[in-house]
């Protein structure tokens, strides 16, 4: 019975992570499993139950080093809402290997027109350790990349709790604006789902 209800009533979000071994894409995991009232794994695949202003979420999360992988993988997922590509800012492959035409055949396999997220991350500075002493991704080079592939949002990460929490609440309050103009009767018991579940 109580699974039922929890179907019911959660909002789902499917998640596509992308990005080189090196990029530390897994921090966005690690953000999710700290505020996650419950997860759980099974093949590359992620499933999280979170409350985000009252509102019960069940997203799925999937890791790809590329779009390719995306597209070429049997994945489970019809759609998905959001998209965060991540690149380390010391590895210029990172960025260089995502490029117009892949992630154009990605959106095309998906009809993906939900939020995407290109985010520059700094694994010395995440991990509090000395930096070295050139970037070879800068500002301008992320947000070039971000008209390029005409993304919606570019963030830079360089601290754990601070840059990957506005990360997904971009994310999390874009979705829940959505759900709340686009269907007001599902995000109001979506709601006192919420409610019942914060007692």
């Amino acid at each position: 019975m109580a699974s039922k209800v929890l179907k019911e009533f959660s909002y789902s979000i499917n998640l596509g992570l992308v990005g080189t071994d090196d990029s530390k894409k897994i921090i966005f995991l690690d953000y999710l499993k700290e505020i996650a009232l419950k997860f759980a794994s099974e093949d590359l695949i992620w499933e999280f139950f979170f409350l985000f202003n009252g509102i019960p979420i069940k997203l799925k999360a999937i890791l790809a080093e590329s779009f390719e992988d995306l597209i070429s993988k049997k994945i489970p997922f019809k759609k998905f809402d959001a998209i965060i590509i991540a690149a380390n800012i010391y590895n210029d492959k990172s960025i260089n290997n995502i490029n117009i035409e892949n992630y154009t055949k990605f959106s095309q396999r998906f009809m993906f027109d939900g939020i995407s997220v290109l985010a520059g991350i700094d694994p010395f500075l995440i991990l509090k350790k000395k930096t070295p002493n050139e970037r070879r991704i800068n500002e301008f080079s992320l947000i070039q990349k971000t008209r390029e592939l005409e993304l919606l949002y570019c963030f830079k990460i360089q601290n754990l709790q601070r840059d990957v929490i506005d990360v997904f609440d971009k994310i999390l309050n874009d979705i829940h604006f959505k759900l709340e103009f686009l269907n007001p009767e599902l995000f109001e018991r979506a709601k006192a789902y919420g409610r019942s579940l914060s007692k």
